[in-house]
């Protein structure tokens, strides 16, 4: 079981390792319907961004700084640094100094391996589930990801092991 996030603004999707001449970007939604003011407010770790004065993000809307100024329409940025495609931390600081969300993503373990280099993003499987957790994560459903808009996730199998065919008992061996 997931649990829920606890602030307003939270990560909800990132693409760390872009398809060639693609911008890496970072979204992130708006859990509640109401505007947030997040002048001043940071991203740090992997990337460094400071969001401006008078940034205001509407209720349950999305927000996505990229990279590269002009490759995602309607992005903030630029922001300072790389994500690394093997996986690091990011923070969501806000003008008071809280941590409003963390994330720690990774390519291995429990993480969903095709946004390293499928040419799709991780993204969220739902907002107000909490970014620390890699169950809360898969692979976007196309590629490109969806910066702005509801996460398309694609469900994979959880195990290596799945049912291929299975012979109905009428049938004169049963498998």
């Amino acid at each position: 079981l997931n649990a829920q996030e606890d602030s307003v603004l939270v990560f909800n999707e990132l693409m760390y390792n872009a398809a060639d001449g693609q911008s890496e970007w970072v979204e992130l939604v708006n859990l509640h319907g109401v505007d947030i003011d997040v002048s001043y407010w940071e991203i740090e770790g992997a990337i460094s961004y400071q969001f401006p004065e008078g940034t205001v993000i509407p209720g349950n809307a999305y927000i996505v700084v990229s990279g590269a100024e002009g490759q995602v329409p309607d992005a903030m940025g630029p922001f300072e640094g790389r994500l690394d495609d093997d996986g690091e931390r990011l923070r969501l600081i806000n003008n008071s100094g809280r941590i409003m969300s963390e994330l720690d993503y990774n390519d291995r373990g429990e993480w969903p391996v095709a946004p390293d280099g499928a040419g799709v993003s991780l993204a969220k499987r739902r907002p107000q589930d909490r970014a620390s957790n890699p169950a809360s994560w898969a692979r976007s459903e196309t590629v490109g990801g969806s910066p702005g808009t509801v996460n398309a996730v694609r469900e994979e199998a959880s195990s290596g092991l799945l049912f291929n065919e299975v012979a109905g008992i009428s049938g004169e061996s049963f498998f």
